[in-house]
């Protein structure tokens, strides 16, 4: 795994280098953006920018607020008809358009962190 910890903007800003790569995030739900899809903010660092997270499995029973993690491979640049192609679905062009461009995740599995650690 390139990277497993928490959503911050240390791991935002690099987040180009890890294009491709399998990563696990650990943030809180910044807001359902449709139900394939929510964003993300950080747990603590409130300075980074809320990051994507695409789910074609459906994203269910996540609310604003909920802390969790995101194991995914990481793609620099969101491109709504690329994505709808890739998975032969059909999301939201509105609720999606404003994140074109931008950097999102391509969640393989979301679930509550490990905290046992």
């Amino acid at each position: 795994m390139a990277y497993d910890g928490p959503y911050d903007s240390a791991f935002y800003q690099t987040i180009a280098e890890y294009d491709g790569e399998e990563v696990t995030v650990i943030g809180r739900v910044d807001e359902v953006v449709s139900p394939t899809s929510f964003t993300m903010a950080g747990t603590e660092d409130t300075e980074v920018g809320p990051l994507l997270i695409v789910d074609v499995g459906a994203v269910g029973g996540f609310e604003p607020d909920m802390v969790v993690a995101v194991s995914g491979i990481v793609h620099e640049a969101f491109d709504l008809e690329t994505v709808e192609q890739r998975f032969n679905t059909d999301l939201d062009d509105e609720l999606h358009e404003e994140w074109n461009g931008g950097p999102y995740i391509e969640a393989v599995t979301i679930g509550m962190p490990d905290t046992s650690a």
